[in-house]
């Protein structure tokens, strides 16, 4: 028999689903890139082979040249930062190398914990033909780098064991990072790029402690700040997965950031929203993972508690 509590909670979890809409089915930005140059990206190996290590400094020693290019030139080294604070459209840092792009050329650096390595200078990155020149906005988190190409297509390297040319790829969606590629939805106001490893742990609304099998996410921000689109490489190249925004999505943002699965938002107001939330998170992921709605369930069921995690509003910084 279901208690009257878990029909409350399911309730409640249908309430905040429709009051944020269930997205839209369309595939309009589901394309393969028009440039021929860049049709044998399709081989790629990201999405294909999956681990691996990022290389430390040290392992990259006397191999860096050939990896990562030439040092940069004295006068696009002076518009390279020493620090990033802040993951933007054209800096960010991954857990082996920070980025940086400069006029569609994409530049990289050894990094540590987010530290960039001060004694290891900025380097070309050795890109395809077709994305040399010609990238327009950047993202990464830990393994994980994309950027927009030409016609704002998505390219995607996994970094899982050098920055190698023949790692790119325009492959996304089904079935397993196979399908026919991604276009940024044109009203994008911003996008983040996020990476939950399957080495990574989070606590579900229960309080257990859980292990994602991996997950790759680009969370948009859309349609004024009132809607977060969610893409996943491995599912449908659509429109029909959200993250129901703040106060069951009737605060307006402004921009977002992601990392781990958990997405940063800002409203209009200031104020500033966490939520950690992907298709495995959120229960749709019924192949690989095991969910319950049921409330108080002895610890030796560990399957993950339903509903999610919610929005946790974070104090604002002084200043």
């Amino acid at each position: 028999m279901v208690s009257r509590r878990a029909v409350r909670t399911l309730l409640a979890a249908l309430a905040t689903t429709a009051a944020c809409g269930s997205g839209l089915p369309g595939v309009a930005s589901a394309s393969a890139p028009s440039d021929p140059r860049c049709l044998s990206l399709a081989a790629g190996r990201s999405g294909l082979l999956v681990g691996g290590e990022v290389p430390t400094t040290d392992s990259i020693a006397g191999q860096r040249a050939d990896r990562l290019g030439a040092v940069a030139s004295a006068a696009v080294a002076r518009t390279l930062p020493d620090a990033i604070a802040f993951q933007t459209r054209t800096e960010g840092v991954s857990e082996g190398y920070a980025f940086a792009l400069r006029d569609g050329a994409l530049y990289a650096r050894p990094a540590k914990d987010g530290v960039i390595t001060p004694t290891e200078p900025w380097r070309v990155m050795r890109l395809p033909e077709c994305l040399d020149g010609s990238i327009t906005e950047i993202s990464v988190d830990r393994r994980l780098l994309l950027v927009l190409g030409p016609e704002r297509q998505i390219y995607t390297h996994n970094l899982a064991g050098d920055l190698s040319p023949e790692r790119w790829t325009w492959r996304w969606g089904p079935y397993f990072w196979t399908g026919v590629g991604m276009a940024m939805f044109p009203d994008a106001r911003a996008w983040a790029t996020s990476s939950f490893d399957s080495d990574e742990r989070f606590l579900d609304t229960s309080g257990r402690e859980q292990a994602p099998i991996g997950v790759a996410t680009v969370y948009v921000l859309r349609s004024g700040g009132r809607r977060i689109t969610y893409l996943d490489p491995w599912l449908p190249n659509d429109e029909s997965r959200e993250v129901c925004g703040p106060r069951r999505g009737t605060v307006p943002l402004v921009s977002l950031a992601a990392a781990g699965s958990t997405v940063f938002a800002v409203s209009r107001r200031a104020e500033l929203f966490t939520r950690l939330y992907d298709f495995d998170v959120s229960g749709a992921n019924t192949v690989f993972g095991a969910y319950s709605w049921q409330q108080d369930r002895p610890a030796t069921d560990t399957r993950w508690q339903l509903p999610g995690p919610e929005w946790v509003r974070q104090p604002v910084p002084p200043g």
